[in-house]
């Protein structure tokens, strides 16, 4: 057995290792991420606006990088009318908001409408399964059901940390342009309480008001089988 000298060497030697690859992680994210995210953030906000952004921005993605998340392929900054974004392709890796932002007003019309464009736009040569709206990139989204067993495996993660919940009160049925659809609604949580996220986009266009990101499903058992695994706990 290690004497409590050894062991205290070896607790000192790997805080050296750590701290030393957070330096490392420090001078990459400074080099070679923060420079595009200057320009971009005062090319697109105002001075304070920029300033805030930036800070967030440098800490998450000091974070991130920290956890391990070394990506290949090519970084792409993205801005957005409240905040930006750094994704490789279509995976979106820090996003950073302004905070107290003016309140953005839906019209169920409008958004009926978005849902009905959506619909339209299904590429079933690409077997897609589930569509939604993203909330970052303001964009309408299909994916198929590889993309959503990759999904799946997070939401199960964050509902096992207590980050997240799926209310069986919340899922419905609409139909959409003669289409039935089967939702399901993702409740963020903290501390065991649901929190507020606003309502989803796309359930407006329904008069579905409730707090959460709603994942619409061609197929109801698709939909019930995600359901069971997320919060099915091992």
């Amino acid at each position: 057995m290690p004497s409590n000298a050894k062991l205290a060497r070896l607790a000192e030697q790997k805080k050296q290792k750590s701290s030393t690859a957070s330096k490392a992680v420090e001078q990459y994210v400074e080099k070679y991420i923060m420079p595009p995210a200057y320009s971009h953030a005062h090319k697109n906000f105002n001075s304070t606006e920029a300033t805030y952004l930036l800070v967030e921005f440098e800490k998450k993605a000091i974070k991130y990088f920290n956890d391990g998340n070394i990506r290949s392929g090519a970084f792409e900054l993205v801005a957005t009318d409240s905040g930006m974004y750094l994704k490789i392709k279509t995976d979106i890796l820090i996003s950073v908001t302004i905070p107290n932002t003016k309140p953005r007003i839906l019209h169920c019309d409008t958004q009926k409408t978005l849902l009905e464009k959506l619909v339209a736009d299904r590429q079933k040569s690409r077997k897609e399964t589930f569509c939604y709206y993203h909330r970052i990139t303001k964009q309408l989204m299909w994916g198929n059901n590889e993309e959503m067993t990759d999904q799946m495996k997070i939401w199960k993660q964050q509902h096992a940390d207590g980050d997240l919940t799926i209310y069986d009160a919340n899922n419905q049925e609409f139909v959409i342009s003669g289409k039935t659809f089967y939702t399901l609604t993702l409740t963020p949580v903290k501390d065991g309480e649901a929190q507020q996220c606003g309502f989803d986009p796309l359930g407006v266009g329904v008069k579905h008001l409730v707090d959460g990101y709603m994942y619409w499903f061609v197929h109801k058992a698709n939909r019930d089988a995600v359901v069971k695994y997320v919060m099915e706990l091992d």
